[in-house]
């Protein structure tokens, strides 16, 4: 018969042995390798990209509950964004400690930053129609001029396959009102996307610091020849009160600005080669 001594010891042993047993039928984790582009001009993975990159997907654009483009990329590692005033106010962009005018933004690969002062303000940039935007820091001015030496910010519209049909109201404090609506229709990877809002605010000051801005963005895949067609627009229209110590109106007392940015692509994806051409304005 077996002792007690036995018994104990059989039974510490049942014990060890069964949790480790459990643990090797356990799946291993999901991982996860993000595809970038703006790294190499092509669709790279992260991981065989020497570079530090970062992708804010569709998930977390819409997790994040942000109006613009700016405030979902507040708070990445290496990236320092700063806003003065309240909406529309004018930002900067500062990539590893780099100058604004040293981190280049592509909208659908079109250039955004300004000719003269270098940087690209991002402070009516909304969200609307975005899918996704890759971050890549470091010098990339073999790649892309000398306004990418710290980094490239790249914001790519959405696809009608991935945009929902939807309509959103708002309001809050210091009189803000905010509408937005999105509508898609989709046959497999061509179809029309078409996305819009209004933002109107009195702003921090309490004084001609108001704000209305308007936003309408576009993208239309469509099959031609082996290849895929695309277009994207975004138009922008917004007015802005410039505070100051005058209590008379000028021409001076507000700023309104109007802007479009449309980028025409046909892409060809091949055995052997990738064909991309994309003309923009």
């Amino acid at each position: 018969m077996m002792s007690l001594k036995q018994a104990i010891v059989g039974a510490m042993l049942m014990v060890l042995v069964v949790p480790v047993a459990a643990d090797d039928n356990e799946q291993e984790p999901e991982i996860t390798v993000e595809v970038v582009f703006s790294a190499t001009r092509s669709d790279e993975k992260s991981t065989d990209v020497a570079a530090s990159t970062a992708v804010i997907g569709p998930k977390e654009i819409e997790a994040s509950e942000a109006g613009g483009v700016l405030d979902v990329m507040k708070g990445e590692p290496g990236l320092h964004v700063f806003q003065s005033g309240s909406a529309g106010g004018v930002t900067s962009i500062l990539a590893r400690g780099a100058n604004n005018n040293q981190t280049l933004v592509l909208v659908d690969g079109v250039r955004i930053n300004d000719p003269m002062a270098g940087g690209a303000d991002l402070a009516n940039l909304t969200l609307d129609g975005v899918g996704h935007i890759e971050i890549v820091k470091g010098p990339f001015g073999t790649l892309y001029g000398s306004d990418a030496v710290a980094g490239v910010v790249s914001i790519f519209s959405a696809p009608a396959s991935a945009t929902r049909d939807q309509v959103s109201l708002g309001a809050g404090n210091y009189g803000t009102s905010r509408a937005s609506f999105s509508v898609a229709s989709a046959h497999g990877e061509t179809g029309l996307a078409l996305s819009g809002s209004w933002l109107s605010t009195d702003g921090l000051r309490a004084k001609n610091n108001k704000y209305d801005g308007f936003t309408v963005a576009a993208r239309w895949d469509a099959q031609v020849g082996p290849g895929m067609l695309t277009f994207t627009g975004r138009y922008l229209d917004y007015d802005i009160g410039v505070p100051g110590p005058t209590n008379f109106p000028s021409a001076y007392d507000h700023q309104s600005t109007r802007a479009a940015i449309f980028s025409l692509g046909w892409s060809r994806e091949g055995l052997y080669s990738r064909d991309r051409l994309r003309i923009g304005r």
